[in-house]
């Protein structure tokens, strides 16, 4: 009964084997989470850069402390949540139709980061106010993006961990961001840290485009699909390709002996089985 199947049970179960280790991206996948993470933590510590050092802003721009309170700690903050909430939204919403994310990464980041670079550089209040509110467009606008690439990145099962990661590089850049600051700032000017930050902000994005693959939007789902699929028809090819009798089972007998088994691997399809009706020998008289 076997021999009417294209392959034997051996070569079944070497494709079984290997359709359940092929994950989409495996191979690059850590490498994306990465760079990822790293730019992600730059540009959060970006976004409390100026806190430590409030007081020194304030005496260059010749603020009392009544307008320090209220322009740089709250004129300049909101503005940058004004700039950052939109930006998310609308970035997301591109992350659902644009097939280059890793490029839109980059836009996004090179907008906001570009400015935070350009803040050394601000010599009246007007300016520090456009640059500090243009640097909440990365802030804002990179997050959805991450969670949408990384998500296509790890199945559900991986997910949890992954956003968990994510969350903790937003916590460690902040944290590293005020100590920078902190640091920089008494001794070698407030201006500094956003050279420090920016820069490596924007290297990190330019490694994404350049390194980190583009991903098939539900690419995890499709090949946790198509991987069940295969272990499903894999042990139907193991099953109907061994030569052991079926026993109490003459209905299975008599439509195996009608059909045969094809098994291959298309690029499109990946690993397949296909039942083909064999058509009856003419010579062999009817039953």
């Amino acid at each position: 009964m076997a021999e009417g199947y294209v392959g034997d049970a051996a070569t079944v179960r070497q494709e079984r084997s290997s359709a359940q280790i092929e994950i989409p991206h495996r191979k690059n996948r850590t490498l994306a989470t990465v760079l990822y993470l790293l730019t992600t933590s730059f540009l959060f510590a970006d976004q409390n850069l100026l806190s430590p050092s409030l007081s020194l802003v304030a005496d260059e721009f010749g603020f009392d402390d009544l307008e320090r309170d209220q322009k740089l700690g709250g004129d300049i903050s909101v503005a940058f949540y004004m700039i950052g909430v939109p930006a998310a939204m609308i970035v997301g919403c591109l992350a659902d139709v644009v097939e280059r994310r890793s490029f839109l990464f980059l836009v996004t980041v090179m907008i906001g980061e570009g400015s935070c670079c350009l803040t050394y550089f601000a010599r009246t209040y007007g300016q520090l106010f456009w640059l500090r509110a243009l640097t909440g467009c990365s802030v804002g606008g990179a997050v959805p993006l991450i969670y949408s690439v990384l998500s296509d990145l790890y199945g559900p099962v991986d997910r949890g961990w992954v956003s968990g990661t994510i969350s903790m590089s937003c916590g460690f850049g902040i944290a590293i961001g005020q100590g920078v600051s902190g640091f920089l700032s008494p001794r070698w000017g407030w201006r500094l840290p956003f050279l420090v930050v920016s820069i490596p902000a924007m290297i990190c994005a330019v490694l994404v485009w350049l390194c980190a693959p583009e991903v098939k939007r539900g690419g995890a789902e499709a090949g946790l699909e198509r991987r069940q699929e295969h272990e499903t028809d894999v042990e139907l090819a193991a099953h109907m390709t061994d030569p052991t009798p079926v026993q109490n089972d003459s209905q299975f007998e008599r439509k195996s002996s009608n059909q045969k088994l094809i098994a291959g691997d298309s690029p499109k399809l990946g690993l397949y089985v296909q039942l083909e009706n064999i058509a009856p020998d003419s010579s062999t008289p009817a039953s």
